[in-house]
């Protein structure tokens, strides 16, 4: 079983390397910014991330933890770009993981917070379905869901942790 699970680890990363040039490329066109092997975390890490992302989700969903999630329309779209790049301006500089779809084969992509923030549309344009930005102190995250087959749902935004609801508060009144 050991012997299967490392040979599963293996072709992972064999896949992860050859689809990470291309994923590198795209990422530094979209946001004007090199990449390189090094900004990508191992698959451990970026597992132990994609787990936490999934905890903090449910926490913010959870009526009792400071978080906020909601749904917004196909035509709030600039509305919801305007509240992640809000929160962007509010926590300066953090350092951050950005996780896609493509992290699964890539590794997470070490990012700074208000940087991956304030380009939130960019990110989600990397793969086509949402971003997930979580501190590397792994503390506070946000989620921006995409989904182009549901007008009215189109988006699921979702901020959660010890700082970031708080500070994305008077986002929501801006």
């Amino acid at each position: 079983m050991k012997r299967q699970r490392r040979i599963s680890e293996f072709v992972q990363e064999n896949r992860g390397q050859a689809a990470r040039q291309e994923f590198i490329q795209r990422l530094s066109i979209l946001l004007r910014k090199e990449f390189d092997d090094s900004s990508f975390a191992d698959g451990e890490t970026t597992d132990e991330l994609r787990r936490l992302i999934g905890e903090g989700y449910e926490a913010a969903k959870d009526p009792r933890e400071p978080g906020f999630a909601q749904y917004f329309s196909r035509a709030e779209e600039a509305y919801v770009c305007s509240l992640v790049a809000c929160l962007g301006t509010k926590i300066k500089g953090a350092p951050a993981f950005a996780l896609f779809r493509q992290s699964e084969l890539c590794g997470a992509v070490a990012i700074e917070a208000t940087e991956a923030l304030a380009h939130i549309r960019s990110l989600i344009e990397v793969d086509g379905d949402g971003a997930s930005v979580i501190t590397a102190d792994r503390r506070d995250g946000l989620i921006l869901d995409f989904n182009p087959d549901d007008e009215t749902t189109c988006y699921e935004l979702v901020v959660w942790g010890e700082s970031w609801p708080i500070l994305f508060l008077p986002c929501l009144s801006s």
